[in-house]
């Protein structure tokens, strides 16, 4: 007589499925059905909450109505930040500590008892201590939410020119200030570059802009669909970040979208999993702190006089593809760590 499957459902709220949790999500799925489960799809429903034999989780509170509601169900939890220290950082006064102590049980007790756990880095897992506290079987993979194209994009002269592109929100951790800055040293020396900024906050940018005095600045919106597209005609992305828990433990997806369309990402070593995969990638700007702004203009003009070529980026790139930002490699990685659970 054949096995009965195992039925998986992902329990969350409709409204937890956004542009940065979708791709993720889908490879947990993948790798559940690659390990012979039968889909019950993404549900806040109590009802197929208990037909389910395997439960996936992308955040804590609903891990422990999981806990509650359905004790005997394989619990496969999805870490997709320090939610604890987030909400600290947010809210701040009393109400952000209550809300870090209420938090930090609750991730404590989701590292106790789900039987998977999937961090978005290695740094991540230290952080909230699976190495110490944790029981079942954990996973390390990065955030990604774009596919590299399939040939190089450009012309020769792409990387030689100075097209820069911020794409993001203007939250204060995301530095955008030093973008502005740097763009202003960068246009000293180079009075042809360019910046765009695209971000939903449209008018907010441009009073940003316009506090700094730098009224050649592109501001424009575009939808996450558009955005790959939209990024190909640059040349060099920021990601800077602030030096603070929530950016040393993430992988921000923003680096997969810049790759994917053949933009140079610039950095700071405040996100170190975005540098251990570009390790063998000569074509990045890695500084300290977001405030080297001379730096980062003299690491993209040393950049752009070596102008390497459209080719040689692309194929630099598609080896972290290959390696980090592949559906196949991490399902298969799931699948397998779920099989091992078994037996």
């Amino acid at each position: 007589m054949e096995a009965r499957k195992r039925k998986f459902c992902v329990y969350c709220k409709p409204e937890d499925i956004n542009d940065a949790t979708f791709r993720y999500v889908e490879v947990i799925r993948r790798g559940l059905r690659e390990a012979g489960g039968e889909d019950l799809g993404i549900t806040w429903s109590d009802a197929t909450l208990r037909r389910a034999d395997d439960v996936v989780s992308i955040s804590c509170m609903p891990a422990a109505r999981v806990m509650w509601k359905h004790p005997g169900a394989r619990l496969i939890h999805w870490f997709q930040g320090i939610e604890a220290v987030e909400r600290r950082f947010l809210h701040g006064g009393w109400r952000g500590w209550g809300r870090y102590v209420i938090w930090s049980a609750l991730e404590y007790l989701v590292l106790r008892k789900a039987r998977l756990k999937l961090f978005v880095s290695e740094e991540m897992r230290h952080f909230l201590g699976d190495d110490r506290l944790g029981k079942g079987r954990s996973l390390s993979f990065p955030c990604y939410n774009a596919d590299p194209l399939p040939a190089p994009v450009g012309t020769a002269g792409r990387y030689a020119s100075l097209d820069l592109v911020y794409a993001g929100s203007l939250y204060k951790w995301q530095r955008v200030e030093d973008v502005l800055a740097t763009f202003q040293l960068l246009s000293q020396a180079r009075p042809e570059a360019t910046l765009t900024l695209f971000t939903r906050e449209v008018e907010r940018a441009r009073a940003l802009c316009k506090a700094m005095g730098l009224t050649q600045v592109t501001v424009e919106s575009v939808s996450p669909a558009e955005l790959v597209t939209a990024l190909q005609r640059f040349s060099y992305g920021f990601i800077l970040r602030e030096d603070i828990a929530i950016n040393r433990v993430s992988t921000p997806t923003k680096l997969s979208t810049y790759m994917a369309a053949g933009v140079i990402p610039v950095l700071t070593e405040a996100t170190p999993a975005l540098s251990r995969l570009l390790e063998l990638v000569p074509y990045k700007v890695i500084v300290r702190e977001p405030t080297q702004h001379r730096e980062i203009a003299d690491s993209l003009l040393d950049m752009a006089r070596a102008a390497p070529s459209p080719a040689q980026v692309h194929a630099a790139f598609a080896t972290v593809f290959s390696a980090d930002f592949n559906d196949a490699v991490h399902a298969r990685r799931i699948a397998e760590a779920l099989a091992a659970d078994l037996r």
